[in-house]
């Protein structure tokens, strides 16, 4: 299957409690469709995304925005030792 993706935005503080937010990751998870979860703020929102059955999230209850080598040093010491990230020139 190839790599297809459903970005989910979340909108506002209360929008995880909404039914719609759940049929859609239903929906794509019974396509085979991989889902990310964008502007996730808050734990609760994280929580109501996990227990539905999405994966992948970003906002900035993970992460502030910041330069790409802050970020490879927090993976880095998130993870451990991995192999230089490619940038495009």
């Amino acid at each position: 299957m190839s790599a297809r993706h459903v970005v989910l935005t979340l909108l506002g503080a209360a929008a995880y409690a909404g039914a719609s937010h759940w049929l859609m990751l239903h929906a794509a998870r019974s396509l085979g469709v991989r889902i990310v979860a964008e502007g996730v703020e808050h734990e609760s929102q994280a929580l109501f995304l996990r227990s539905a059955g999405c994966e992948r999230m970003q906002g900035y209850f993970f992460a502030r925005p910041m330069p790409a080598d802050a970020m490879e040093a927090m993976l880095r010491e998130a993870n451990g030792p991995a192999l230089p990230l490619a940038v495009a020139s």
